[in-house]
């Protein structure tokens, strides 16, 4: 058995990865800029570009593999299942589906999907001046209704759940990736809570609503309408938790309805001219709208301003206000 894959028995039967290749620099032009829609990278570039294993240091149940493309860098922390542990009793039957299930040249599950969310995030990093870490651990066995966590780790059988019920909608390679990528940068931002300097400038976060903003921003950024995880659904059912007096930043509906409604208020004092002839029934839908519209002369001023309403979802006072004027309307 090749060392980084899941331990799970001796005589498990895991295919081995096919092609794969010492770390090489010679790799594909990697474009850091969100506005352009880079081709997923496939499995075979993936393999060109993709260190061998190796043992972290007196950690003998992590392998570490690294992946470089013209200066970005990222990590993948890969660990050993033990049989004996618990969680993989309960989830045995998913696990050792999608171990064996995985494609064809990868060396973990979702492995192509995983490394094009990771260097997505790279950009998102750039774009947004947002520290992020570059080192990410896999998680085979727990957690089946969370992708990953603000520690690092991603969860396997929630990300695996999540690319099927994106596929089950329609969702091709690219939206799945945005989607995953999405959802990383909102864990990202929960991060900066412990950063003292930064992107947030030293602020903390308020509950959901920073972390779903800047989800929302980089979707809307991306031109992205593929199913979400916050959408016009969440927004409406966030709609009328206000209406009842509902106001919980931690409350996830009640922060997609602040998020959507901020987003929208910054894109129309950026473009106003756009804006004045939106008709949406939505918020999302408007912020939708609205980027769709921006000519290619005026996107220089998108991200500052999608950056602007992130760095406003961290006063208090703001999501109040927002929040205090949803609940006024009819």
């Amino acid at each position: 058995m090749r060392e980084g894959e899941p331990h799970l028995e001796e005589n498990f039967p895991i295919e081995e990865a096919k092609n794969e290749t010492s770390f090489t620099e010679d790799a594909t032009e990697f474009q850091l800029d969100l506005l352009k829609h880079e081709p997923p990278l496939t499995i075979e570039e993936i393999t060109k570009i993709r260190s061998n294993e190796y043992q972290l240091p007196n950690r003998p149940s992590l392998q570490r593999r690294d992946y470089k493309l013209s200066g970005a860098e990222i990590s993948v922390i890969n660990q050993r299942i033990y049989t004996d542990d618990p969680a993989f009793r309960k989830n045995k039957e998913k696990i050792i589906d999608m171990v064996e299930s995985k494609e064809e040249g990868e060396v973990y599950p979702y492995e192509r999907v995983i490394v094009n969310a990771l260097f997505e995030q790279t950009r998102i990093a750039k774009a947004f001046d947002i520290p992020t870490d570059s080192s990410f651990k896999l998680d085979y066995t727990s957690r089946e209704t969370i992708i990953m966590d603000n520690h690092g780790f991603i969860y396997l059988l929630g990300l695996r759940e999540q690319i099927n019920l994106l596929k089950k909608h329609g969702a091709n390679e690219q939206r799945v990736i945005t989607e995953i990528s999405g959802h990383m940068f909102h864990e990202a931002l929960h991060m900066c809570e412990d950063m003292e300097s930064g992107f947030l400038q030293g602020r903390r976060p308020v509950g959901e609503f920073t972390s779903i903003t800047g989800q929302l921003a980089y979707s809307i950024l991306k031109g992205y309408n593929a199913p979400l995880s916050y959408d016009n659904n969440t927004l409406r059912e966030g709609n009328k938790k206000i209406k009842d007096g509902e106001d919980s930043s931690r409350d996830y509906d009640v922060a997609t309805c602040a998020a959507a409604e901020l987003l929208l208020e910054k894109l129309s004092v950026t473009y106003p001219e756009i804006a004045k002839d939106v008709e949406a029934k939505t918020s999302l839908d408007a912020c939708e709208a609205i980027v769709a519209k921006i000519p290619v002369e005026r996107r220089d001023v998108l991200i500052p301003c999608l950056k602007e309403a992130i760095l406003q979802s961290t006063d208090k006072d703001k999501f109040r206000e927002v929040v205090g004027r949803l609940k006024k309307e009819k």
